[in-house]
């Protein structure tokens, strides 16, 4: 049992170190996801971008490069234009991606990490309606501009000796090379969470193959980054969680048509008749405990294990069920 010392004034010993420390006790400290280092993993085509592309506060730096057929609401950048040249948002003609300002060259870590310094001097001059939260998408694709990049500032430093070039990421300074490249990784999401921004971090799944002796075996369901970088995010995420395609049968209530195509209507309601058909639909969930992605999850709030997300947005029923959370525990616990 805990007891606390009385002193004169009537505060306990906890209050006062709280007084003196500016610190917090008894106390919930829930924290929106927008403020929180949040993963989203899944595999190739099942909703990753989608979601963060649906948060209003969001700015998405698009490591991928990859084009998008929904209208976001986030802010993203790079956008690409109909033939494909990644382009910076034109002043003149904000909303026109093909009027849009060529990079000039191809994405690379140095172009990111300026909008990185840009995010942060936003934050220090406490510039209203800026971005809550920074989404790298992805972060596979992102580390492998790392290692590129990496790999250019060593040649450079050759070439200045007259030395020969390395070819790739794996002829650099021997093993010291992967930790210094997962540290620019962790250095951009500390640098902006330092400055109060959240930040989202997208995730490809896929298989690895490994051997044990001469057998090979297979990893499933498994972030294609090296493991030391997936662990070294995992431990500081506050929120992981997989967006998952499923393929559900339902009941479709269908209009009856007539051979010509016309609808068939009731003879005294006059209202198109309709029966129902069970139909194949796609999914797409937000799960949390899932089968072998359970191993890959953690949350903070007492969440549902799969949050069903809507085409129109998806960000918001996330949003929706964890406020809602929230809300029936009364915050996560300190």
């Amino acid at each position: 049992m805990t007891t606390h010392q009385t002193l004169s004034a009537g505060m306990t010993l906890t209050e006062e170190w709280a007084s003196q420390l500016g610190a917090f006790s008894g106390v919930s400290m829930p924290c929106h996801p927008t403020h929180a280092i949040m993963v989203v993993a899944g595999h190739s085509g099942h909703g990753k971008s989608t979601f963060f592309r649906s948060c209003p506060y969001a700015y998405v730096v698009n490591a991928d490069c990859s084009s998008a057929s929904e209208v976001t609401r986030a802010l993203v950048w790079p956008g690409i234009r109909s033939d494909g040249t990644l382009v910076s948002a034109n002043p003149s003609h904000p909303g026109n991606v093909d009027a849009g300002i060529p990079l000039g060259t191809s994405l690379t870590w140095p172009l990111i990490e300026e909008k990185k310094k840009i995010l942060i001097q936003m934050a220090h001059k406490n510039v209203p309606n800026r971005p809550r939260i920074v989404v790298l998408d992805t972060v596979d694709l992102a580390y492998r501009l790392v290692q590129a990049w990496m790999v250019q500032t060593r040649n450079a430093e050759l070439a200045s000796k007259g030395s020969p070039p390395v070819s790739d990421f794996n002829e650099l300074y021997g093993k010291s090379a992967w930790p210094e490249s997962y540290a620019h990784i962790m250095n951009f999401i500390f640098d902006l969470r330092n400055a109060g921004y959240g930040v989202g971090l997208v995730y490809h799944l896929g298989n690895k193959d490994y051997y044990e002796g001469d057998s090979k075996k297979r990893l499933t369901n498994v972030p294609l980054v090296p493991d030391n970088l997936w662990n070294n995010v995992y431990k500081h995420a506050e929120i992981v969680a997989c967006v998952e395609q499923k393929f559900i049968k339902k009941p479709v209530a269908k209009i009856l048509r007539d051979a010509k195509g016309n609808p068939v209507l009731d003879p005294q309601t006059k209202e198109p008749r309709t029966t129902t058909v069970v139909e194949e639909v796609t999914e797409h969930h937000l799960t949390f405990e899932s089968g072998s992605l359970s191993t890959l999850t953690k949350k903070r709030a007492e969440m549902p294990s799969s949050i069903l997300l809507s085409k129109q947005n998806p960000w918001a029923d996330f949003e929706n069920a964890y406020n809602l959370a929230l809300a029936a525990s009364k915050g996560p616990t300190p």
